[in-house]
């Protein structure tokens, strides 16, 4: 035995698998790895697309259904007599009113006030 640390049993570039200073290689050649990360991105921003294709849809489909709810309901305000007044702000404990869409609320409040002009 000599004097000096020991020596270990590879050289650093079998561990490294390559020359020192390169990075080492995962078992494939670097165009096969990055062909590998594109497709993974492709995969990933298609996954998205898809994602907010399907919350657009349940927009429409929400906009369509409460767009249905405006039209009855304005169908059936002019299905009211003109002989009644015009409806009367709801008071504050109206739960029918407390679960109205913001629109569908002032179209039964406001609007047909600004209708009559007063």
């Amino acid at each position: 035995m000599e004097g000096g640390p020991p020596q270990p049993p590879h050289p650093p570039q079998a561990v490294m698998g390559g020359p020192p200073g390169t990075l080492p290689q995962c078992g494939q050649p670097p165009t096969a790895n990055l062909q590998h990360l594109q497709h993974q991105q492709q995969q990933h921003q298609h996954l998205q697309h898809q994602q907010q294709q399907q919350q657009l849809q349940h927009m429409i489909a929400q906009n369509q259904q409460r767009q249905q709810q405006l039209t009855s309901m304005q169908q059936s305000q002019q299905a009211v007599p003109p002989s009644q007044p015009a409806q009367q702000a709801p008071s504050q404990a109206d739960p029918q009113m407390q679960r109205l869409p913001i629109r569908a609320y002032l179209d039964q409040t406001v609007v047909p006030i600004l209708l009559d002009g007063t």
